[in-house]
């Protein structure tokens, strides 16, 4: 399996000829796409053959014109997906994209700036090389070093782009590898990870347990929520836009750190695998109070998956995504089905008390073992899913396959409220 990631850094003080030139650069890029977007909206298709010609006009390299291409496709599809009322796309600030066979990335004794990266910024011209310009790379931080320094050994160069934001210029590396995943079978280590909103994540390992509250993360949308309408209300648009960027860096940021945590939980263990709830459609089928709407239809339960996911596999753990029928309701001591009473869960059969995510994340455990021990299913990569033949039997799977906690773990969460 091939996983890419991508670096964000930041470029040094450059000399107005290279500021200008930069600049040239961003402008003819956003032109050239928004040639291509009126070919589209003309009905034309935005083939190489339509388009290239014109756009060698403007004085761009090969790949950038290949770039301003495969952008304006993306917008002009994304622009068909898009409901209602809405005006035809055109571009003002646009990256430009490059192949990966014409970025060059180097490292120098230079005191300031130690990485150079070296992009085509024109059209080249036969016997001259004047076509390119190397840009100062800022890596303040040791992650940046490391993985620029890994770029070409461990890990695959991929496409770069360039960004303008404000005043200053980025440089978005992307860099690839691959990766071997295992096959899951009884061997592995289950973590199952129950998502909520109270408690944003309950992982529970074989040998520990993690909760990640979620309040914070509630409390700071719905600020961003009261100071979005004010600043509606007053119509300054300009100051919604960075508010809701303010957002989503914050939830991003928070979601990251949730998932590095599960990621680090899942190292201690010996072949450990990641059991995820299959939450389709789960605003569609839950019913909540009036209050608890906008809390609820706001719940970013998918994009911490896709951090777990993403996170997990490019450390070489597998993911699985199981229907999570009755988790938070079953017993995970007994199998017997009980009502949880809101953050807490007592079964009437054998009196086990405990926090009722604590309790699904022991079930989603169970889930992979009884199904792992039955055969009932195959084991299938992250995205894919592992769902029993019937409803009915996964409430006798889960009944007949009860799996106590380690020792050291249900001393402590015996009686967690």
């Amino acid at each position: 399996m091939k996983l890419s990631r991508t670096l964000k850094v930041k470029v040094g003080k450059l000399s107005k000829r290279k500021q200008n030139s930069l600049d040239s650069l961003l402008s003819k890029n956003a032109e050239a796409i928004n040639f291509c977007l009126q070919k589209a909206k003309r009905g034309k298709r935005i083939t190489h053959e339509l388009v290239y010609k014109d756009l060698r006009k403007l004085n761009l390299p090969a790949t950038v014109i290949h770039g301003c291409r495969a952008k304006s496709v993306e917008i002009y599809k994304s622009y068909r997906k898009r409901k209602g009322k809405k005006s035809f796309p055109v571009v003002k600030n646009s990256k430009v994209r490059y192949d990966n066979v014409v970025v060059k990335l180097r490292k120098t004794n230079n005191v300031q700036y130690r990485y150079f990266i070296s992009l085509l910024y024109k059209a080249g011209q036969r016997g001259k090389s004047n076509n390119r310009i190397e840009l100062p790379l800022i890596a303040n931080s040791k992650y940046q070093t490391d993985i620029i320094q890994q770029i070409g050994e461990d890990y695959k160069l991929g496409s770069t782009e360039l960004v303008k934001r404000d005043n200053d210029y980025y440089v978005h590396i992307s860099y690839n590898k691959e990766v071997d995943l295992p096959v899951p079978d009884e061997s592995f280590s289950p973590i199952g990870v129950d998502l909520g909103i109270n408690n944003l994540v309950v992982s529970v390992a074989p040998s520990s347990v993690l909760f990640r509250s979620g309040k914070r993360l509630v409390w700071k949308n719905e600020f961003f929520r009261k100071e979005r309408a004010i600043l509606q209300q007053n119509a300054a648009f300009r100051e919604l836009y960075k508010l809701k960027d303010r957002q989503t860096r914050y939830n991003n940021h928070y979601l990251l750190n949730s998932a590095r945590d599960i990621i680090e939980q899942a190292k201690r263990e010996t072949n450990p695998v990641i059991i995820l709830e299959d939450l389709t459609h789960i605003r569609d089928t839950t019913r909540v109070r009036k209050k608890q709407r906008y809390k609820h239809h706001t719940w970013i339960f998918r994009r911490q998956q896709q951090a777990i996911e993403y996170m997990a596999l490019w450390d070489g753990i597998p993911v699985l995504y199981m229907d999570p029928y009755h988790s938070s309701q079953i017993c995970s001591r007994c199998g017997e089905l009980n009502k949880r009473n809101k953050h807490t869960y007592k079964c009437k059969a054998c009196g086990f008390e405990c926090n009722s995510d604590y309790n699904a994340g022991r079930n989603l455990q169970q889930f992979f073992r009884a199904i792992c021990s039955g055969e009932r299913a195959s084991i299938n990569y992250a995205s894919n899913l592992v769902i029993p033949e019937s409803k009915a039997e996964m409430d006798n799977l889960i009944g007949n396959n009860s799996i106590p906690p380690a020792p050291e773990v249900a001393g402590i969460l015996e009686v967690i409220l």
